[in-house]
């Protein structure tokens, strides 16, 4: 499944330093995350972990107990427009190798 989250580019020139990056990666899941969202574990070579989005692939939360209590207390049309932004946003994401990627979050193994 392809991922992304946001990384930092600090020399960016006349840019923003926060850029979509993303990766295919292998996924255990879907998981009922709440509210009729579904998500899936991405699990980084150090062992990490991250919940991505069904939708939309942004990673949102480190495990799905996190995940569905944010998710519980969530307002429902703010989360469906912060998915519905998420899946434009994934459409600009550069995608990175896994050494950059993991590298980026600071996951390598």
């Amino acid at each position: 499944m392809k991922v992304f989250t946001l990384g930092y580019f600090p020399f960016v020139m006349g840019g923003d330093v926060w850029q979509p990056i993303c990766i295919d990666v292998e996924v255990d899941g879907p998981h009922d995350i709440g509210n009729g969202y579904q998500g899936y574990v991405v699990t980084a070579p150090n062992g990490k972990t991250f919940v991505a989005e069904a939708t939309s692939g942004a990673f949102v939360g480190p495990d799905l107990k996190t995940v569905k209590e944010d998710i519980s207390l969530g307002e429902k049309k703010m989360m469906a427009k912060q998915v519905a932004d998420a899946v434009e946003q994934s459409k600009k994401a550069k995608e990175l190798t896994p050494d950059e990627f993991w590298g980026m979050l600071k996951c390598k193994g």
